[in-house]
């Protein structure tokens, strides 16, 4: 097997097991976020999640173009890579062994370059969808503590960052009070 046959074998046996614990962890994701957060914030999420879908389709597009590009790359060189072998004594003879290291190393850099970006863009599809939720959900219960801790919703969003109370309550200003602030 190739390394790309691997890597397809590998991508498979990854999206049959996401067959069927996606919709279970979105089950259970939005049951938690309707429970913590209510009907309408919980809404609201499921309305981003949905409109996420059309941006990770045009990345996964842009990421099926690299990986087109990618395979173009490595047959070239896979095929520039055969007909040096095929020629080695001609090669060895004429001297010529350095112009036929550069021109594979050229097609080897194309092909690098274009695996960087692919990955890139690979690492984007994958983690945007999953951390949005996530971070959604991370303002909310610290909101939430927010507001518990000073009593009035909303409070943290209007409070200047420098102006912070200590363990006691106590106001303090500056960045000598953020210490105690943090440890509350």
């Amino acid at each position: 097997m190739m390394s790309s046959d691997v890597d397809r074998l590998r991508n498979c046996v990854r999206e049959i097991n996401n067959t069927w614990t996606i919709p279970l962890r979105f089950g259970i994701a939005l049951y938690l976020v309707v429970e913590i957060l209510g009907a309408v914030p919980a809404s609201a999420g499921l309305v981003v999640m949905v409109l996420l879908v059309p941006v990770t389709r045009k990345f996964l597009r842009y990421s099926k173009a690299y990986q087109k590009t990618i395979l173009q790359h490595t047959d070239e060189r896979v095929r520039q890579t055969q007909e040096v072998m095929s020629g080695i004594r001609i090669i060895k003879l004429m001297a010529w062994e350095r112009s036929f290291v550069e021109k594979i190393g050229g097609v080897r850099e194309k092909e690098l370059k274009a695996l960087r970006k692919a990955a890139i863009l690979k690492s984007l599809c994958e983690s945007s969808p999953a951390a949005l939720p996530l971070r959604l959900v991370d303002h909310a219960l610290l909101s939430r503590r927010l507001h518990r801790r000073h009593g009035s919703p909303g409070h943290h969003c209007h409070r200047d960052p420098w102006n912070v109370h200590d363990r006691d309550g106590q106001h303090t200003d500056g960045i000598d009070g953020l210490p105690g602030a943090l440890a509350a």
